[in-house]
């Protein structure tokens, strides 16, 4: 028995982001927002630009020269017209998520809090589409602008600023603390060093 796996096959980490007028933006799946870390790389400026960005006029699409390349249902939705951010992180998060395995506990305002410090660690809007809830739009300070009830049908409209520049967390990501932590060692060593260096002197004035 043979069958295809090919549509299963990882993709890239970095997924090229949706250029859309003149935004950019990121998108994760599922659980990929509890990993802060992971979502780093798109808000960042070194992120790739989608295929049609770097696609350049008189040239075979890059993904139609690279027969080994993995591809993901992301690659293709990404495909769009590049806007005026290109070649920028994003702009915007969006969260794509089934939370219907969950039911209804506590796992569904958990997510939403997740995604609300999500959009404070980057500083960048995000917007929830889930099949049971929350779905909501959170601002770019992990303020809940609109949201959906859980496990009912509905449309929600919102306005949505995208953001771009990097906090300190998007700049250092989990090597932030190490170099708070560093930081503080420092200024500790260098206070007992002082007050070692002083101890003498005072003896020696007595």
């Amino acid at each position: 028995m043979q069958v295809p796996l090919g549509d299963q096959m990882r993709g890239s980490p970095q997924q090229p982001l949706l250029d859309l007028k003149d935004q950019r933006i990121g998108f994760d799946i599922c659980y990929e927002d509890i990993f802060g870390e992971e979502l780093l790389d798109q808000v960042r400026d070194q992120h790739p630009a989608s295929p049609s960005a770097q696609q350049a006029p008189g040239h075979e699409h890059p993904e139609r020269t690279t027969p080994d390349r993995e591809h993901t249902g992301r690659d293709t939705a990404a495909a769009s017209t590049a806007g005026d951010a290109s070649g920028t992180g994003a702009t915007i998060l969006a969260n794509l998520t089934n939370l219907g395995w969950f039911g209804n506990s506590h796992a569904l305002p958990q997510h939403l809090q997740i995604a609300r410090m999500r959009a404070l660690e980057t500083a960048r809007p995000i917007i929830r589409a889930t099949n049971t809830g929350t779905t909501a739009v959170i601002d770019a300070h992990g303020h809940v602008q609109a949201q959906l009830p859980t496990h009912q049908e509905g449309t929600l409209r919102a306005t949505v600023q995208g953001h771009t520049g990097l906090t300190p967390y998007a700049r250092l990501g989990g090597n932030l603390a190490l170099w708070l932590l560093s930081a503080a060692l420092m200024a500790a060593g260098t206070l007992l060093a002082r007050k070692f260096r002083a101890a003498p002197a005072s003896g020696a004035d007595r």
